[in-house]
């Protein structure tokens, strides 16, 4: 059931060329020429200069996500160090600046943990149950074994890998905001200084949600499978 992993030098031939083109360039934005000067203005995925690779969204899909139909700014980028003035005139950098000193609290840690959000396993049943899907739709479609979605939907605090969320993303045809989302139940986040990432954000970011052809570009650059492990 599972996708296996062909060889280095076995030729990829289900992708199109015009779109492992498009990853191409997408990844030499996003990840081969990040320097550290990444200015949060220029936007990480410049969901327009890839608009021939986005597929349609259904209007009926469209007004639940509240969406647009395509979505700028495929990361929150770290915003640039905020200059504080000083007095004379001297700006200061924000990120030097020392911390103001931590107040004590007084609440209780039972307190807190009664307030703590839904975990990994509720978001993912939830956004099931939101969509009218049934579980095994949802699970075939992201390529995973039924027994570990029974772990999932029996544990309520189990935390699966990064590669089994973003293919629960890709079957559930998440948006960006609702993959980050998603990914942070887990524990985990998208990052423009890993390469992977990249190339799973350019799917999200143009709404190709075929976890096969996905998975066939990330063998391309020799990155992991979604759903592999």
């Amino acid at each position: 059931m599972f996708l296996k992993r062909q060889k280095k030098n076995q030729k990829n031939t289900g992708v199109s060329r015009e779109l492992l083109q498009a990853v191409q360039e997408y990844v030499r934005r996003n990840y081969e020429e990040a320097d550290g000067s990444y200015k949060e203005e220029d936007g990480i995925g410049r969901a327009d200069d890839f608009a021939a690779y986005q597929m349609p969204i259904p209007p009926e899909k469209a007004l639940r996500d509240g969406a647009a139909p395509a979505q700028k700014n495929v990361f929150h980028a770290a915003a640039s160090p905020k200059k504080a003035a000083k007095p004379g005139g001297v700006m200061l950098n924000a990120a030097a600046m020392p911390a103001a000193p931590a107040q004590a609290s007084s609440r209780k840690l039972e307190d807190l943990l009664k307030q703590m959000d839904e975990t990994f396993s509720q978001m993912l049943l939830r956004l099931i149950d939101e969509r009218g899907l049934k579980d095994s739709e949802v699970y075939h479609k992201a390529n995973i074994d039924r027994r570990l979605f029974s772990k999932i939907r029996n544990d309520v605090n189990y935390t699966p890998t990064k590669k089994t969320v973003l293919a629960f993303a890709v079957a559930l045809e998440l948006s960006m905001d609702e993959t980050r989302d998603l990914l942070l139940k887990a524990g985990y986040a998208l990052s423009n200084s890993s390469r992977f990432d990249v190339i799973v954000s350019f799917f999200f970011e143009t709404r190709r949600y075929d976890l096969f052809e996905i998975n066939e570009v990330l063998m391309d650059y020799g990155e992991p499978l979604l759903s592999e492990g």
